[in-house]
Order: structure tokens, then C-alpha cells, then sequence
């Protein structure tokens, strides 16, 4: 089967810089390592066209499928939607989905690529948004050929490279409709605030704000220049901030500190944790940090960050997160509070 034809791209100007590259949109980006057309799983994301009626609701179901009692109720909309997936991946014996969900305004897909294919991913993702925007459209009265799409441009996708990956994928998506749930009912816990000033430098904070308030704060930086009863001293305060539910703030960086977090996280301490790379546009706990903020047990710091590209932690950079933790605790409460409210 002849390749398809390449579309046509932007010139870079010339002359020009060896690292300059065509810019694309996230949905549009693809992991240029990886061949779409091989068998193997992605968790695939498609977002709603501004204006098109929503897909679904999220509401209480004791059958949901994540046995967390909240699930999504699917409007009209969402009905042709639901329907036209199940009849593409029927007509489509080379994939199945496992499992995929319709939220308001976007669909999680995990999907299975069971064979080679003779095109790329990306073209039958594009058969499947095709569909489901003409079955809308003949739903809706709407001419046919119109060119009407009820889904915004392109796509995202993740890939699955284990069974750990898959794994995740599956849970992420089954778990959607009850983050979602929760973000509706913690709203002052789930704001990103733009920034405050600290000691000179700009940071942007998520999470429950009010933990910066907070009268008992412990810095949680473990040095190997430790004499054995400064651990001693250290090890008591800890617990002791754990047991009367203070506050543990740090980078967390080493195993020891990571383990007085996840301490903290089961008695009945909340957590600031500096973020070393940063939070960008897009930024949001995961896991059960994501869980911990909608307890209101959790706030992130971090500097200002434009995307998310992986990041190094240089030796240098960690003292600084540190040295952060150790002024923001041991700064009076009233100082705190100026932070936040001049922000």
C-alpha cells in the first residue's frame, strides 16, 4: 500500500539556526521515536468542539465501573458518541478499547492496536471523529457533508510501554469521572493561584493555600552532615508535627525525606512540597497527591514553567529548594499570610 501523501509543512527562514524546528500544537505532537502503526496500547484523549453541547454529566452510580460510586451521565450528545465508538471498534477488528469514558467535554480512550497497521494511528482516529461528527450532524438535521466536527483538532496520545503503563491507563481513565467529581466539590482546593513572592523570587502555588497559614510548619531537609542527636531532635518534631495534623514542607528529594512524607501522608499531617521543576500551564497532582489536595492536605510551590519537558535536578538547585523550605517554616505566621494576600 503506497505511504500517504506528506502534507505540506513551514519553511524555516533562512538562514536559520541548527535547532530551529516546526512548531506544533501538544495534541499534535507524536513522539517521533516511536512507529504509530505498531501493535501495543495508548491511552488516546480527544477534546469537545467550543459550542458543541456537552457529552455527559457527572452523577452518583453505585455501578460505576471504578466501584467509586461516581460515574458519567451521557446526554444526547454523548449517546452518538458512546454508540459510534462501540460501532467503529466493532467494524475494526484490529483494535479494542479497554476502557474508554466520555466526559463533558473530552473522551479517554484506552486503546489496543492488536496488529500492524497499514497506516498510522492517527488516520483511524481520524475515521473515528469523522463518524461520530456526521452521525451528530444527521441526528441534529444538519446537511450532510457540512463539515461540521464536534471535536476540536487533533488529539493526544500517551503510550503504554509495560503493563505497568497499561495498567495506569486503564485506572486513570476509570477513575476520571470521580476526580472530576472531586475537583466540582473542592474548587478552592483545586485553584492554581499566579504567583507570590518569595525572598525575591516569583513562585506559583497550587493546592490549598491556606496550609502556608498554618502554625506548626516543620522543614523536612535530612543533610548526611546530621550529628546523630540533631536526627534524633529532628525525628521527634516530625512526629510530633504528624501527630497534632501540622505541616511537613520540603522538596522531598532523598528516600528519607520521601518516607517522612509518606508518614506524614498516613497520620494527620498535610503536605507543602516544592516542586524542583517547576508547575507549568497545565499542572496537577497525581496519584494520591491528587486525593491529598482534594482533602485540602496539600499545596505544591514551584517557579514558573512555559512546558512540560523533562528536567534535571542539579545538586546546586536542591540546596535552594531546601534552603526554601527553612525560610517559608521558619517565617511568623502573620509573614505568610502577606505572601499570600499580596500575591
Amino acid at each position: 500500500m503506497k505511504a500517504p501523501p506528506e502534507t505540506s509543512k513551514p519553511q524555516p527562514p533562512d538562514p536559520y539556526p541548527p535547532y530551529w524546528k516546526e512548531h506544533r500544537p501538544h495534541n499534535h505532537r507524536r513522539a517521533h521515536f516511536h512507529k504509530y502503526e505498531s501493535p501495543g496500547y495508548y491511552l488516546i484523549t480527544i477534546s469537545k468542539q467550543t459550542g458543541v453541547p456537552t457529552f455527559s454529566a457527572i452523577a452518583k452510580d453505585q455501578q460505576s465501573p471504578a466501584g467509586n460510586g461516581i460515574w458519567t451521565q451521557l446526554t444526547d450528545t454523548g449517546l452518538v458518541v458512546d454508540q459510534c465508538i462501540r460501532i467503529f471498534f466493532a467494524s475494526h477488528p484490529e483494535f479494542e478499547y479497554t476502557p474508554f469514558v466520555i466526559m463533558p467535554d473530552h473522551i479517554h480512550i484506552v486503546w489496543r492496536v492488536k496488529e500492524w497497521l497499514p497506516r498510522k494511528l492517527s488516520h483511524y482516529i481520524g475515521l473515528l471523529k469523522s463518524s461520530c461528527s456526521s452521525c451528530w450532524n444527521r441526528a441534529n438535521n444538519r446537511a450532510a457533508g457540512s463539515g461540521f466536527t464536534i471535536f476540536s483538532p487533533g488529539f493526544n496520545d500517551l503510550i503504554a510501554f509495560n503493563d505497568e503503563s497499561v495498567r495506569r491507563f486503564i485506572r486513570y481513565t476509570l477513575d476520571n469521572p470521580f476526580r472530576r467529581h472531586i475537583v466540582l466539590h473542592n474548587r478552592d482546593f483545586f485553584v492554581r493561584r499566579m504567583g507570590i513572592d518569595i525572598n525575591g523570587e516569583r513562585y506559583h502555588i497550587f493546592g490549598n493555600f491556606n496550609l502556608l497559614k498554618h502554625a506548626k510548619i516543620s522543614p523536612v531537609v535530612i543533610s548526611r552532615r546530621h550529628t546523630p542527636e540533631l536526627k534524633k531532635k529532628l525525628a521527634i518534631e516530625w512526629e510530633e508535627i504528624i501527630r497534632a495534623g501540622g505541616v511537613l514542607i520540603s522538596p522531598f528529594i532523598s528516600p528519607a525525606e520521601r518516607e517522612i512524607m509518606q508518614r506524614g501522608i498516613a497520620g494527620e499531617a498535610s503536605i507543602i512540597r516544592i516542586i524542583p521543576e517547576g508547575l507549568h500551564p497545565k499542572y496537577k497532582p497525581h496519584g494520591h497527591e491528587f486525593n491529598l489536595c482534594a482533602e485540602g492536605r496539600l499545596l505544591h510551590i514551584g517557579e514558573e514553567r512555559t512546558n512540560e519537558k523533562a528536567y534535571t535536578l542539579h545538586r546546586e538547585s536542591a540546596l535552594r529548594f531546601n534552603d526554601l523550605a527553612k525560610l517559608l517554616a521558619s517565617l511568623p505566621t502573620a509573614t505568610r499570610f502577606t505572601l499570600l494576600t499580596k500575591s
